[in-house]
Parts: C-alpha cells; structure tokens; sequence
C-alpha cells in the first residue's frame, strides 16, 4: 500500500512556530497570528492597549548610528524602555489568555511601578513610561 498526500494537504509549522514552549513566545509573532503581513510594531502595540509606548527620541533603525557615534547610554536606555514595554504587553497578552488573574495583572502593574520609582534617579527614562 502506498500512501500519497499532496502539499496542499500538508500542515507544516513554520520554524518560527516549532521553538515555542510555555515560558518563551514572541510576542509579534502570537499577536500577529504568524502572519508577517499582520505584524504591528512594538509602539503601536502599546498604544492599542492604552500603553504610553516608545519614548521620542532614539529609533531601531537608527541604533547602529548611535552606536558609531558613540551614544551607548543612549542605546541602552532605548533597550531598556523595549524591555518595561515588551513586559507590559506580555502582562496583558496573559491576562486575555486567563494565565494571569486580575489580581496578579495588577500586582505585577504596581511591582513594576515599584520598580520604576524606585530606580528613578538612576533610570529617569523608564518612568514615562508607567
């Protein structure tokens, strides 16, 4: 007996898709269905989820030119405010999922704030951001 399917019948994941588990996802790609023409970019994200989003100043795309001109503080502070970002949108990408009850959404929203102030003399960027 032999067994014949053709490509249409085929579901492959995409490679993308194979290096998920439970403790680690990319955000665009979940929140974009996997599709690269559904993907929004980190600021718009939070700005639908009523977020502050980016800080003005510094870009991705223009992270190499700080780089050469020698603004490293600059490109960590950028690193450092995707990062409080990326958190926050995880934060509610959990809750929708029913991982996270209301309670623990909004214990981590007031650690995270915590956080933030508490390192506001060192790490004044963060705070625009709560």
């Amino acid at each position: 007996m032999k067994l014949q399917i053709s490509t249409s019948q085929l579901v492959i994941p995409s490679p993308s898709q194979l290096h998920y588990t439970e403790d680690a996802i990319d955000l665009c790609d979940v929140l974009a269905s996997f599709s690269s023409q559904a993907k929004a970019t980190l600021h718009e994200l939070c700005r639908v989820m009523g977020l502050p989003g980016k800080p003005d100043g510094i870009t991705g795309a223009e992270v190499e030119k700080y780089y050469r001109d020698g603004h490293i503080r600059e490109i960590a502070e950028y690193c450092e405010s995707d990062v409080l970002n990326t958190y926050r949108v995880w934060l509610r990408h959990e809750l929708f999922r029913g991982r996270l009850s209301d309670a623990e959404f909004k214990a981590s929203e007031t650690n995270l704030a915590e956080f933030v102030k508490a390192r506001g003399n060192t790490k004044p960027h963060l705070a625009c951001l709560m």
